[in-house]
């Protein structure tokens, strides 16, 4: 798939995809029944492939699928969400404990 859209685009590929295997809630998939998800991108997956920029978004531990945010009472989760946000630059640089990896290709460099 990634290939297919390597070929289709012209000056950049940008993927935004969970990092490994997370689950939406039952209420996501009872929702909008597409966000089930059939297979899962890692990382190390675009780290493999040539030219790919990888940035990141949300910590692992509050933000995957066993992460703080779905554990915690409501009134704690600003709190959390603060933390993550001054955890940024940490998830910036270090791709393996993201929950979201953003992933970039420039085309006209290659």
């Amino acid at each position: 798939m990634i290939d297919d859209i390597e070929k289709l685009a012209s000056k950049r590929v940008v993927i935004g995809t969970p990092n490994g295997p997370h689950a939406p809630t039952d209420h996501d998939i009872y929702t909008v029944p597409s966000q089930k998800h059939k297979d899962y991108f890692t990382f190390l997956d675009f780290s493999a492939r040539e030219g790919y920029i990888i940035r990141g978004q949300g910590l692992e531990l509050i933000y995957g699928d066993k992460g703080l945010m779905r554990k915690l009472p409501r009134f704690l989760k600003l709190i959390v969400s603060i933390l993550s946000y001054l955890a940024s630059p940490l998830v910036y640089l270090i791709p393996q404990i993201l929950a979201h990896i953003i992933c970039i290709k420039d085309l006209r460099k290659l």
